[in-house]
């Protein structure tokens, strides 16, 4: 069993390290967002340039007859992806789409640990505040003072039952 010293000095470490855990949280919070509204702008752009694409595809017309050159939505749709595919512009920004939702995706689960880690912390800190409790139960004191239960954990109980 450790002596009651070094259960203090991990209460210790468990305090200093509970107590980081917020910013930390806080700021993984923060770096999401960032990312988040890095990613709109990505897509925002990436929707814009589509729109050009079909702006320019309905504008299209047939030099021999005069009418729209894709009459129909299949025929428009099959053209977007064409063009699509062979603009350089697209390509990248679509890269970068997809490099933004990597980003935001590894910073949620980097959030998501953090805040595991933060919940362990708080479990193993309530592990060593009952070992805390065992060592005090077992600790020798006045004749008159004995530690007893509570329901809000242990009190000591002295000079007639009057906790001081």
């Amino acid at each position: 069993m450790e002596s009651i010293a070094e259960l203090l000095h991990e209460t210790w470490l468990l305090k200093d390290k509970l107590l980081e855990f917020p910013l930390q949280i806080k700021n993984q919070k923060a770096q999401i967002r960032k990312y988040r509204e890095e990613l709109n702008a990505k897509n925002q752009e990436k929707a814009m340039l589509e729109a050009e694409f079909k702006a320019a595809i309905a504008a299209e017309k047939d030099p021999n007859s005069g009418k729209a050159a894709y009459g129909n939505a299949e025929a428009r749709q099959a053209e977007l992806v064409r063009r699509t595919s062979q603009d350089e512009r697209y390509k990248q920004i679509t890269e970068e789409v997809r490099r933004a939702e990597f980003q935001v995706a590894e910073a949620q689960e980097e959030l998501e640990l953090l805040q595991d880690q933060y919940k362990s912390y708080r479990y193993v800190a309530q592990i060593v505040t009952a070992e805390l409790n065992v060592y005090a139960l077992q600790e020798e004191g006045p004749e008159d003072a004995r530690y007893v239960p509570t329901e809000k954990g242990w009190a000591v109980k002295a000079n007639g039952g009057q906790p001081y």
